[in-house]
């Protein structure tokens, strides 16, 4: 394996003809500073670029699928095809800035896929009853000690670049949509709001690992690490295999399975115990990926009713903003990102952190304020004259 840090991103082409071969070179060579560069033996190469507008594209990805199952894809395309974390979408016609980002996003999942350093011999993790932890009030880990900010460069390398759509589309409306209940995002909102609703601790066993969630103490405790949540979180359930997940276990949120434990005997690593609301907000925003809810209304008007604990989340470009806004007033999403100057991707993902804790309410949109003329004044009865009341008076039929 290259050292990532220093050299170029090598990259296997398919789907390219040769014209098209040699102005990428020069892309990646000028532009791009270098950072990637086209090798012709795939065995050399770290992720394999890919045209899925081309002919027999779809052939050639299962082919590349088949040889090398956990290659890092780079797909070119007019629209997202990607359905993997494997897969890296970079939008036709390619420009400098979304390229780089998809260079960096396939670095980060190679260089994520290198072995660890393996702990010493014979040492256990550190685990304590869960009555201490909540005794002895111990200070949280290093997962949830203080918010965690995404930059504009960093939220668009992670969760990919949207355009602002016209919400009076449907095909540009439809296409910024996703249901929670899609991916593991319904399976955690349900295990957590099951949990506290009955005040009991429980393990569900959701499509891809189980959740150990902590109601009276509101933390949670599953067995993944950032970067397998954050890709996890990216997948729809039904595709959950590409993690190397047993059939058995790719179940829908209707069938999750519920088992009450006894929070006091249970032996977790506290460092690892994660508020459920910190939880909830950054899984939301990892699927959302810049996408709003299904059940959110481009055309109502939404608010936030209550300003979140922000000290500890994970916070996306433009939150305080975002926040801001929707607290003093009433807007539709698209119109949020109009007046703060934003992309709408970064309201779109704040919406859907906010409406994972229920903490958006939706109103229709105020209609303008009609201005009504005044009906016009009926018109007086004409006066007659004292001489011609005179007259008619004397008037002989």
């Amino acid at each position: 394996m290259i050292d990532l840090a220093m050299a170029p991103l090598r990259l296997v082409f398919r789907g390219m003809d040769e014209r098209t071969v040699k102005l990428f070179k020069m892309f990646l060579q000028g532009p791009c500073r270098k950072q990637a560069e086209l090798v012709e033996d795939g065995r050399e190469a770290d992720a394999c670029l890919i045209d899925m507008d081309a002919p027999r594209a779809t052939e050639l990805l299962d082919r590349e699928r088949e040889i090398h199952p956990d290659r890092v894809l780079i797909c070119l395309s007019l629209n997202d095809c990607t359905s993997s974390p494997e897969q890296v979408f970079v939008k036709k016609p390619v420009q400098t800035e979304s390229m780089l980002q998809a260079i960096r996003r396939a670095r980060e999942i190679v260089e994520s896929r290198r072995p660890r350093e393996a702990g010493k011999p014979g040492t256990e993790p550190r685990t304590i009853p869960l009555r201490t932890v909540a005794a002895a009030k111990k200070p949280e880990g290093s997962a949830s000690k203080v918010a965690a900010l995404l930059d504009e460069h960093s939220f668009l390398s992670f969760l990919g670049v949207r355009d602002d759509i016209d919400p009076a589309n449907p095909a540009q409306a439809a296409a910024v949509r996703y249901d929670p209940r899609e991916y593991l995002q319904g399976s955690f909102e349900s295990a957590c709001a099951l949990a506290l609703s009955r005040q009991q601790a429980l393990r569900v066993e959701t499509p891809w690992k189980p959740l150990i969630v902590l109601p009276q103490i509101r933390r949670l405790w599953i067995d993944a690490d950032e970067v397998q949540l954050r890709a996890a979180c990216a997948i729809r359930i039904n595709h959950l295999a590409h993690m190397d997940i047993s059939e058995s276990r790719a179940q829908t949120v209707k069938n999750l399975k519920v088992t009450p434990i006894d929070a006091g005997e249970a032996r977790l690593d506290p460092d690892r115990l994660i508020p459920l609301d910190a939880f909830l907000w950054k899984t939301a925003i990892w699927t959302s990926r810049g996408k709003i809810p299904a059940d959110i209304s481009l055309e109502h008007e939404v608010v936030l009713k209550h300003w979140p604990n922000l000290t500890r989340f994970l916070l996306i470009p433009h939150t305080m903003r975002i926040a801001a806004l929707l607290h003093q007033g009433t807007h539709t999403v698209c119109e949020a990102a109009k007046i703060l100057g934003i992309r709408q991707q970064y309201v779109f993902a704040f919406i859907s952190a906010a409406h994972a804790l229920r903490l958006i309410e939706q109103r229709p949109k105020r209609q303008a304020d009609r201005v009504e003329a005044p009906p016009p004044p009926k018109p007086e009865p004409a006066r007659t004259s004292f001489l011609g009341k005179l007259l008619k008076h004397l008037k002989v039929s």
